[in-house]
């Protein structure tokens, strides 16, 4: 008589063959979860900084239609002064400059860059429209600099630069918009 033992079950190493096959189709996908996100997330801050650089072109042309507006309220007033303003000054130097939204006269609220920390906008949500601003809020890790330039007594080169410190990437990330505002109301 013969007696047969028969066992019902797997090895070891069949549980670890099986193991790391099932690693294998987890891993991938997962990793490329991760890199998705991030990539999301990067997407979100370059978004982000290109808004605000494009709000930075925005604020210089404001400031030429609100020339041009006092023109037309007082005829004795070029509307192309306001480029030799020297409040202005900041903005032609190589530190460049920004503006703040604090109220509706844009040509009072210019502020030097002289440091980045004198740019870093802040995110304000207490009011009734959440902004960027230099003023209050939670700090941000945007910077943005605004740079003049007359290229001719009549054209005006605007560069907006915003950089900021990328959590994904790692290291200083910059968008960088530029356009040429042009003496229209004489």
């Amino acid at each position: 008589m013969r007696y047969t033992r028969t066992t019902k079950g797997y090895s070891l190493v069949e549980v670890l063959v099986a193991i790391s096959i099932l690693m294998l189709s987890i891993v991938g996908p997962i990793t490329i979860a991760a890199k998705s996100m991030q990539s999301a997330q990067y997407a979100r801050q370059q978004n982000t900084a290109f808004f605000l650089a494009q709000e930075g072109i925005t604020m210089a042309n404001a400031l030429r239609n609100d020339a041009a507006v006092t023109s037309y309220i007082n005829a004795a007033v070029n509307p192309w002064d306001w480029t030799t303003d020297s409040a202005l000054n900041p903005c032609f130097a190589v530190t460049g400059c920004n503006i703040d939204y604090r109220d509706s006269t844009l040509l009072n609220n210019i502020v030097s860059c002289a440091t980045p920390a004198d740019c870093a906008l802040r995110f304000d949500k207490s009011a009734s429209r959440a902004v960027y601003q230099l003023q209050s809020g939670d700090p941000t890790p945007y910077t943005r600099t605004l740079y003049f330039e007359l290229v001719n007594p009549d054209e005006l080169l605007v560069v907006s630069t915003v950089q900021w410190e990328s959590t994904v990437l790692g290291g200083t990330q910059e968008v960088s918009l530029s356009t040429s505002l042009f003496n229209l109301y004489e």
